[in-house]
């Protein structure tokens, strides 16, 4: 499950109106500081926690600490607010992790 959530998020970054900077499963789960990259993991870190994992998994999964995926998880609120495309691309990844979950 934790495996297709990834791939449903990096499926959903190289759709999304981003520049050419592709998202892969590597740059997610690493520590580029990239814009989208940063924006991916935000939807990622949220759509982990809706599915039921816990910050400490999540922080495990992404070599970050409890205290940094609290921060991921603020920057998601504000991002949500601020930014039209990432409002568009963390509601659909959000169908499709709901769709798989059932």
């Amino acid at each position: 499950t934790l495996s297709r959530l990834i791939d449903i998020v990096v499926d959903c970054s190289r759709s999304a109106i981003w520049d050419d900077n592709t998202i892969t499963r590597n740059t997610l789960l690493g520590n580029s500081k990239n814009e989208n990259a940063c924006m991916a993991r935000a939807i990622l870190v949220c759509q982990l926690i809706d599915a039921g994992y816990t910050i400490t998994t999540i922080s495990k999964l992404l070599k970050r600490t409890v205290q940094g995926i609290r921060h991921i998880i603020k920057t998601n609120y504000s991002l949500l607010k601020s930014s039209r495309a990432y409002k568009i691309a963390s509601g659909e990844v959000a169908e499709r992790c709901k769709a798989f979950l059932g």
